[in-house]
């Protein structure tokens, strides 16, 4: 199976030559993760997280000590090539950096949910970040984009 975009109107198409294929342990192993975060996904929202605590309004980020993505020059230049031809694709949902943190820290209706365009609402913090200082939040992924940045 694979997903589709669907159109109005009709196009006469030959029969396909392949066959179904089957999913793969790795496949469906990665799909049930998929729709395990689908259900705890909290939704999308701009937020900086190059600082420790998004300039002081939210909680403390915890990021991951490893990188496990070789960050030299080569690769730094390569990036920054990339950038000038084809922009900072920050706001894309396939570039999203994945946070845990503590539903009760976040005003939900500052979050959006999954959608094809770009983000540009931001993360808005509740009052109780700002009276637990001990709140923090867990940088899951997007550790070498810190270390780019």
């Amino acid at each position: 199976m694979v997903s589709v975009c669907l159109y109005s109107g009709i196009l006469k198409i030959k029969e396909p030559k392949i066959k179904e294929v089957t999913q793969s342990a790795v496949q469906t192993t990665i799909e049930k993760i998929n729709n395990r975060l689908l259900k705890v996904s909290l939704g999308y929202a701009m937020m900086d997280v190059m600082s420790k605590n998004n300039f002081g309004k939210g909680p403390k980020m915890i990021a991951q000590t490893i990188n496990i993505r070789g960050i030299n020059e080569s690769f730094l230049k390569e990036f920054g090539l990339q950038v000038q031809y084809q922009g900072l694709h920050n706001r894309d949902i396939h570039n999203a950096i994945i946070i845990g943190i503590n539903p009760r820290y976040v005003k939900l209706s500052s979050l959006e949910p999954m959608k094809p365009r770009n983000y540009t609402n931001v993360v808005e913090w509740s009052s109780i970040v700002q009276k637990n200082k001990s709140a923090d939040m867990l940088l899951y992924n997007g550790n070498h984009c810190r270390t780019y940045m």
